[in-house]
């Protein structure tokens, strides 16, 4: 059925920008918001300029659905290992969730189709799964943070420390991974960098013991 909407989704946008703009020009007069110069006019002016996208479909009722869809494509791989059942004679055979039919189903392909459809998944170079915008972008998030920080009156966290690699397998597997691996008493030590596309290795670690 056509029209079945209380407001127009072009109209709304419209009156939506012209609200958040009234908006601002309030916390700008009243020193909520600072700017130097022409510098609101300029950022009111490209506001105005943008056409707004406004979203009137009924909001998701539970907000974990959405997380864990998108963690389906920011934090897994294309096919878990559980799903692969069997590779023999260089067909693969894995499960697959029919979502239509609400089911789930076993396939059976060639390894290189697999491969194929596997690599699908893989982004192109200059591309990542999780980009930031605005004040979290990784180009000026630092300084972005700091102004925040500076015209909301709070100080910045204290930094983390960063264990480094030997504590984290420590911490991680209990492995001492300095350890020598012939006398298993000396600790390992870096001698130096091994260069690249050099046919034959140096030794480049020595053992102390005591």
């Amino acid at each position: 059925m056509k029209n079945d909407y209380l407001f127009n989704q072009e109209a709304l946008s419209r009156v939506f920008r012209g609200k958040f703009i009234e908006r601002l020009d309030h916390v700008s007069k009243t020193g909520e918001l600072r700017f130097t110069g022409q510098a609101y006019g300029n950022f009111k002016n490209m506001l105005y300029a943008k056409n707004w996208v406004v979203s009137v479909r009924d909001p998701v009722k539970h907000p974990e659905h959405v997380l864990e869809y998108l963690a389906r494509y920011t934090h897994r791989v294309a096919i878990a290992n559980s799903r692969i059942k069997s590779l023999k004679d260089g067909m693969v055979t894995f499960t697959a969730k029919d979502r239509k039919k609400k089911r789930t189903e076993t396939i059976t392909i060639t390894a290189v189709e697999f491969i194929r459809r596997f690599l699908l998944h893989s982004l192109p170079k200059g591309f990542v799964r999780i980009r930031h915008y605005g004040f979290l972008a990784n180009r000026n998030r630092n300084e972005y943070l700091n102004a925040i920080r500076n015209l909301m009156g709070v100080s910045a966290p204290p930094e983390k420390e960063v264990a480094s690699l030997e504590e984290m397998m420590l911490q991680l597997t209990g492995t001492d991974i300095t350890t020598c691996p012939c006398c298993s008493k000396g600790k390992m030590h870096f001698f130096a960098e091994i260069p690249k596309g050099r046919a034959r290795s140096p030794n480049h670690l020595t053992c102390s013991v005591g």
